[in-house]
């Protein structure tokens, strides 16, 4: 709904917002990322990508999902902005529910690891873990590699919330961001946390 309450705004030269990640499966209409960042895209008076697919994909994809994910990765390679926020990972993984891929698939030590989450991606302190068991090739992740965070010139997340303190400064700490935005009472807890470290 933030998108409604913004002004039309045309930007100088030609611009596409462009989803980070895939869909969050039938169930989650708060997170349809192609719709989320569609809805930005008419508020700016700018092109948006839309992708029909959700974050988790079987392994063997279609002619049409390689040629959609191809433009998107280009997209994703020429990128000079984003927005993002962060999660606790272990709460990202229940929202599964069995409904993309098996929960028996998904690595138990990863999430154990994890100090943190972006597009349903998992950290720790040395970086970006892998969701699925070593011995499962059968699906594919659509999202941005968190990585690729570090060369985007202007990376911005949004956060609220104490229980996002930690995933923040370990995402902090990892470059995964530039610019951090809070409201007042996440940053009195952001600030207290680190003076009691």
């Amino acid at each position: 709904n933030t998108s409604l309450y913004l002004p039309y705004t045309e930007l100088e030269g030609p611009r596409v917002f462009v989803p980070l990640v895939g869909n969050a499966g039938n169930h989650f209409g708060s997170l349809q990322t192609s719709t989320i960042v569609n809805r930005f895209a008419t508020q700016f008076c700018a092109d948006g990508f839309y992708i029909n697919s959700a974050s988790i994909l079987a392994a063997r994809t279609t002619a049409f999902q390689d040629a959609e994910l191809n433009q998107l990765t280009s997209y994703w390679d020429e990128m000079d902005a984003a927005v993002l926020s962060v999660g606790n990972a272990a709460e990202s993984m229940k929202q599964y529910n069995d409904e993309d891929i098996p929960l028996e698939f998904i690595s138990r030590e990863a999430i154990r690891q994890a100090r943190g989450e972006i597009f349903g991606q998992p950290y720790s302190l040395a970086g970006e873990l892998d969701w699925f068991q070593n011995k499962v090739n059968r699906y594919r992740y659509i999202g941005l590699p968190l990585e690729k965070l570090r060369k985007v010139d202007n990376v911005i997340c949004v956060a609220c919330a104490a229980p996002k303190i930690e995933p923040l400064i370990a995402a902090a700490k990892l470059g995964y961001f530039k610019t951090l935005i809070l409201d007042r009472l996440t940053a009195g807890e952001l600030l207290q946390f680190s003076f009691a470290e």
